[in-house]
């Protein structure tokens, strides 16, 4: 109750009927402003797993009574710059963010983001991220890769893990990541699979 989630992610539909009662101002770091629209609806999507209020309508989120701080640091086609997501993860530090989520990746290190972690961790968040969509031999990507993060990786309905999901020693959890039902801009719903919807 009342953990602050910040949600590094494409934006969100503050104002979707399941969310918006759970949302705290956010940033945009697209555009360097205050309005936080979701062009893409995977950060809605991923927020609406977190923090959907039990109000009798659509979904219930695992935290119905958790705060979402969203944050735009990727565009509408999801893809965003690692200064970007840096200066994300120490705005949402800054901010007491008790937990920071990135459901995003890449295969490449990059120093702006793992030292913003380990500012973020500093400050006492906590910081999952997730494992990655490019399947079981391939290693799991950062910035959940960085031993300070903890890494979330998919199952199926069966328990079984994801084939799609990376995997690797780093790896710390898996939970359902196959046919999630979740909010999309626009009081509406989806269904979507992935890393990023176990994280």
């Amino acid at each position: 109750k009342n953990i602050k989630t910040a949600v590094i992610d494409t934006g969100c539909d503050i104002n979707h009927e399941d969310i918006k009662n759970n949302i705290i101002d956010g940033y945009n770091f697209i555009d360097n402003s205050d309005n936080v629209y979701d062009d893409n609806g995977h950060g809605t999507h991923v927020a609406g797993i977190i923090a959907s209020s039990n109000n009798k309508k659509g979904i219930v989120g695992v935290s119905p009574e958790a705060k979402i701080i969203p944050i735009k640091a990727l565009d509408a086609d999801g893809n965003g710059t690692n200064m970007d997501i840096a200066k994300a993860i120490v705005w949402a530090a800054d901010r007491s963010s008790d937990i920071i989520t990135m459901s995003l990746g890449s295969i490449e290190n990059s120093n702006e983001v793992c030292g913003a972690i380990k500012y973020a961790i500093k400050k006492k968040s906590l910081i999952f991220c997730a494992a990655g969509n490019l399947g079981l031999s391939h290693p799991v990507l950062y910035p959940a890769k960085y031993s300070e993060t903890i890494s979330v990786g998919s199952i199926n309905e069966d328990l079984k893990i994801s084939d799609f999901s990376c995997f690797g020693k780093e790896l710390d959890f898996l939970s359902p990541g196959e046919n999630i039902m979740s909010c999309i801009p626009g009081n509406n719903y989806a269904i979507m699979t992935g890393t990023s919807m176990s994280n």
